[in-house]
């Protein structure tokens, strides 16, 4: 489970990462296998046995791997759910804003919308 949580959140720096031969490094930030693995998985056991249970989930892993947060399948998470949110709010919500009137004013009404879809008739005829 923690393996498969490393891989969702983190990829292999070597697949995604851009080698420079001068610095002899990657070029991007990236961290070690115990440095990813304290990360998802520290404080979640019990602090007399933390060390020892993450010692052995880095080998588990292969402790020598570089991983890096950029091409991760979690990478666009954020993305997708921003975007679902979203297309519900279009789909499902009012979010017409009139900005006519003062604040103090009672909301507009829908029935006093349609003076405005004139233009768009005209605009739309024009088109076609």
């Amino acid at each position: 489970m923690v393996v498969e949580t490393v891989r969702h959140f983190y990829a292999d720096a070597v697949a995604v990462l851009p080698w420079d031969n001068e610095e002899r490094a990657y070029v991007g930030p990236h961290l070690d296998t115990l440095a990813v693995v304290q990360d998802l998985a520290g404080g979640a056991f019990e602090t007399a046995h933390d060390g020892e249970i993450i010692e052995l989930i880095v080998e588990a892993i292969g402790g020598d791997g570089l991983w890096a947060s950029w091409f991760a399948a979690a990478d666009t998470d954020s993305l997708d759910y921003a975007w679902e949110q979203f297309a519900q709010t279009a789909m499902h919500q009012s979010r017409t804003v009139v900005g006519l009137g003062s604040p103090t004013d009672p909301p507009a009404k829908p029935g006093s919308f349609p003076k405005l879809s004139a233009p768009i008739r005209e605009i739309r005829s024009w088109t076609c």
